[in-house]
C-alpha cells in the first residue's frame, strides 16, 4: 500500500540489520524504529473497498469492516511482538524475528491478505457490483 511505504522501507532496513553479522550488537537499538512503525500503523487510515449491488443494500460493509480491522491489529499484535524479541537484545530469537519481518513485508502489514479475503465475496455473486471505499 501507499500509505505504508516509509514503514516498509524501515522493515527492511531492520531486517537487513539483523541478519547482517556485524550490526547484531544493535539488535537493541531496533526496537525504537519498530516502535515508530507500530505508532504510525496504528494512527493511519487503511483503505480498502466493498462490494455492493445497490447503493441501498451494503449490508456486507461491516463484514469487510471487521476483516479489514482485524488483520490491522493482527499486524500490530506482530510487530509489538517483533519489539518484545529484539528488546531481548543478544538473547533475541533471530529466527522468529525473521519469519515476522518476512511476513509483514510479503503481505504490506497483512492488507494484501485483506484484500484476498474481500475479493472473494466478489466472486460470491455474479452480477454486477458496485464499489465504496472505506477506512480502517
Amino acid at each position: 500500500m501507499y500509505e505504508l511505504k516509509e514503514e516498509l522501507k524501515t522493515l527492511k532496513a531492520v531486517k537487513k540489520a539483523i541478519n547482517i553479522e556485524k550490526h547484531r550488537h544493535e539488535v537493541g537499538t531496533m526496537t525504537t524504529l519498530v516502535t515508530g512503525v507500530i505508532e504510525a500503523l496504528k494512527y493511519k487510515q487503511l483503505r480498502f473497498f466493498h462490494h455492493h449491488i445497490t447503493d441501498t443494500n451494503t449490508a456486507n460493509q461491516q463484514t469487510y469492516k471487521a476483516y479489514a480491522t482485524r488483520n490491522k491489529y493482527k499486524a500490530i499484535t506482530n510487530l509489538t511482538e517483533l519489539n518484545h524479541e529484539l528488546s531481548k537484545n543478544k538473547k533475541a530469537n533471530l529466527t522468529r524475528c525473521n519469519v515476522l519481518l518476512g511476513e509483514l513485508i510479503e503481505t504490506d502489514f497483512l492488507t494484501e491478505t485483506t484484500k484476498k479475503q474481500l475479493t472473494k465475496f466478489a466472486k460470491a455473486t455474479p452480477r454486477k457490483l458496485k464499489q465504496n471505499y472505506f477506512s480502517v
